[in-house]
């Protein structure tokens, strides 16, 4: 799952505990505007796989967080 920081009715840490929360077994990653790096790690301590920055993901990146996540979240 990739998971927006920045959503119109709900964002930041607390989003991303509920979805955690909710959506038990699917990796999650979070995507994050530059800046937002400390909520990305309370995010990932929080249970979330991995984290990208809107403005640096590119297909590479996003196909390689998405496999990355998803062998973390099966090890």
């Amino acid at each position: 799952m990739l998971l927006d920081l920045v959503l119109p009715d709900s964002g930041g840490l607390h989003t991303c505990i509920k979805v955690l929360q909710f959506a038990r077994g699917c990796p999650v990653i979070v995507l994050t505007a530059i800046g937002d790096e400390n909520i990305a790690c309370d995010a990932m301590r929080a249970g979330a796989q991995d984290y990208l920055f809107k403005s640096e993901a590119d297909a590479r990146s996003l196909r390689r967080a998405i496999r990355y996540a998803v062998e973390r979240k099966n090890a």
